[in-house]
């Protein structure tokens, strides 16, 4: 089953990627897609119609946010998205009724914690009545709702968050570990002491030192941090463009040669990807939407931290003032994208960072 999980990603999103971890401890596939503002509507639908998940899982926490998320998951059924649209955190859990009464977009909503739920979803993706904390519509448009059996008493059976980058602060790479959930206090102003009452178990655990240590969680993030950049395995590459066609082409050519290749639909999603990520090259388009790919590589080498980061331009433009503008912005090589047709492409990706095993 392909799922894809998607919310706010200007941080590490732990609750997605302990959601995601849980998933493919059960064989799962997943994808996890930042929505970070209204600005990411149409690049986050662009990303989700070219997988065409399954199931759709929407991180619905803050009323603030709401109409945003209701938007999205609407402009996904007007692009003819077929798939299951879930929607989970606190301020869907508690409009459940409303929502799918009046976002005809969704199919159901998580009452609690997502681990368990989104598993079971996924388990039983065509009888969601069997799915216990769902809040569901019926095929004769009535709302269902399955009893929660409560959040997981203990955190220690949980997976640990999956995640395939770090974040830099001040130059040092970290990892957030949750070490507890809920809260021992009882505020009358938030909204905690609810969301457990609704969905049922203990309103506040904790994870044993016991279980980070003996699960070597500690020390592994610790090690994968200080691996050295030649160790990590296969280099590791970002393909910043619009076109779906274009994406997936250059995603195919790079890891039929071994390269790990991520993606991003236009240069603000690019942005944002080669600063929490660690990439050995960045290819990207010139003209996208939001952020162009000129734009694109004067941010990157602008930046102190990123700069060495070589960068390929590959555009469909051919005029010479065309490669000189890219040139002058710090580009590396300037290709046109008829490249893709002979061994040019790849042999200007060999020759700025190696074989994606070297």
């Amino acid at each position: 089953m392909d799922v894809a999980l998607v919310g706010a990603e200007l941080e590490e999103n732990l609750g997605l990627r302990y959601m995601a971890a849980a998933l493919e401890a059960r064989g799962h596939r997943v994808e996890i897609v930042a929505f970070n503002s209204e600005a990411d509507l149409r690049p986050a639908v662009l990303q989700l119609m070219s997988s065409c998940p399954q199931i759709t899982g929407l991180s619905m926490v803050f009323t603030g946010r709401a109409r945003q998320f209701c938007r999205l998951a609407q402009m996904l059924r007007d692009a003819e998205y077929r798939g299951h649209i879930v929607a989970g955190g606190h301020f869907a859990s508690f409009n459940c009724d409303r929502l799918l009464r009046d976002s005809p977009a969704f199919d159901s909503v998580g009452l609690g914690e997502g681990e368990k739920l989104i598993c079971d979803l996924a388990d039983h993706i065509d009888d969601v009545a069997a799915v216990p904390g769902l809040c569901f519509r019926r095929l004769d448009g009535s709302i269902g709702l399955n009893p929660s059996t409560g959040n997981p008493d203990k955190l220690d059976e949980l997976p640990f968050p999956r995640r395939g980058t770090f974040h830099d602060y001040y130059g040092q790479r970290i990892a957030s570990v949750l070490t507890s959930r809920g809260c021992w206090r009882d505020c009358a102003f938030c909204s905690i002491n609810a969301w457990y009452e609704r969905a049922g178990g203990k309103k506040f655990r904790i994870r044993s030192i016991d279980n980070l240590l003996s699960g070597r969680q500690i020390k592994r993030l610790s090690a994968e941090a200080a691996v050295p950049e030649e160790a990590r395995g296969p280099k590791r590459v970002l393909v910043v463009d619009d076109s779906i066609t274009v994406r997936e082409l250059e995603r195919q050519l790079l890891e039929n040669r071994g390269y790990t290749v991520d993606v991003a639909v236009d240069g603000v999603d690019g942005w944002n990807s080669v600063r929490s990520g660690r990439y050995d090259l960045v290819v990207s388009d010139i003209d996208m939407p939001r952020m162009d790919g000129i734009q694109l590589v004067a941010h990157i080498k602008e930046d102190a931290r990123l700069k060495a980061i070589p960068v390929i331009i590959v555009s469909y433009k051919d005029r010479e003032e065309d490669r000189i503008r890219g040139l002058d912005v710090g580009a590396n090589f300037y290709l046109t994208k008829s490249s893709f047709h002979d061994q040019t492409f790849l042999d200007t990706v060999v020759d700025l960072i190696g074989e994606a095993e070297s």
